[in-house]
């Protein structure tokens, strides 16, 4: 049995965005998280038979890409509170499933590349421009390189020149949670962050594992319960656990719409920091 896994996350945290990709591309797994849910280093993403590995080995490259960009967009959403938006050209690979890590990440895109038919459960901007002019309709974007006054100087030298339109800020996502105090604090002047730079904010792998487990998660300690066992309640906090790691009979792979509403709700419980993996079996009788 093969297991794909996190393999590295340089923000801490990840956010799958891979399993209907997956499916999509001929793999069947045996068990999965779903899209959407926040996994971290060393989490299994799907578990599949020997046989599958060439299918799955061959999405690989698609598979890190959505995972990239939807982690890149969770972490800019949880860390500053604010809308991130993706370029259509920074995940054009992906083609119809490129709105999956998006949903996933609690983003939108900037559509640059012209890839959405306009009809997605995601905002849309089609026209921006770079430069302010106040007869211009446009989102305006402005670059942050990492001068966290610089650009707060900048937002409002342009609203004081009298620009009445919307300003969205583009970065990186690692300088994003360099910089989330300023970019709170900028929150009720633009209308989001673009993130870039973020294909290689994860790196996957796949391993031989003898077994599948399961995982539950404890939201209120952060903690996650790894291992061949189940439980129900959280054995620190007596909490309700939710179960990561699904079979796939299980696993109901909802239209965007449900998927939107499913990561709202993952978003909203979500920590940056990583979970604590704890083995099952500590806590079995």
């Amino acid at each position: 049995m093969k297991s794909l896994i996190i393999d590295h996350c340089k923000a801490g945290i990840c956010v799958n965005s891979a399993l209907r990709l997956v499916i999509s591309r001929g793999v069947k797994p045996i068990k999965a998280i779903d899209d959407a849910v926040v996994v971290t280093a060393g989490e299994p993403l799907v578990y599949v038979n020997d046989e599958q590995y060439n299918v799955l080995e061959g999405v690989m490259p698609l598979i890190n890409l959505s995972i990239c960009t939807s982690t890149a967009l969770a972490i800019t959403k949880i860390s500053t509170g604010l809308r991130p938006y993706v370029f259509s050209s920074d995940v054009k690979e992906l083609g119809d499933y490129a709105l999956i890590p998006v949903i996933s990440g609690g983003g939108g895109f900037i559509d640059d590349a012209g890839l959405l038919k306009g009809n997605e459960p995601v905002p849309i901007i089609k026209h921006y421009t770079y430069q302010a002019k106040l007869s211009e309709e446009s989102v305006l974007v402005i670059r942050f390189l990492g001068d966290s006054s610089g650009l707060i100087e900048e937002v409002n030298k342009v609203y004081a020149m009298g620009y009445a339109g919307n300003v969205i800020i583009e970065t990186d996502a690692l300088t994003v949670l360099r910089n989330r105090r300023a970019l709170r604090r900028l929150a009720p002047a633009i209308l989001g962050i673009a993130v870039r730079g973020f294909k290689d904010l994860c790196t996957l792998r796949v391993v031989d594992v003898s077994n599948a487990v399961n995982a539950y998660r404890c939201r209120q300690c952060w903690i996650d319960y790894v291992g061949a066992g189940q439980i129900k309640t959280c054995p620190r906090c007596g909490g309700r656990v939710i179960e990561l790691i699904k079979d796939m009979d299980k696993l109901r792979i909802i239209n965007p719409e449900a998927l939107l509403i499913k990561a709202q709700g993952e978003l909203m419980h979500s920590r940056l920091t990583r979970p604590i993996i704890l083995p099952l079996s500590w806590f079995m009788k």
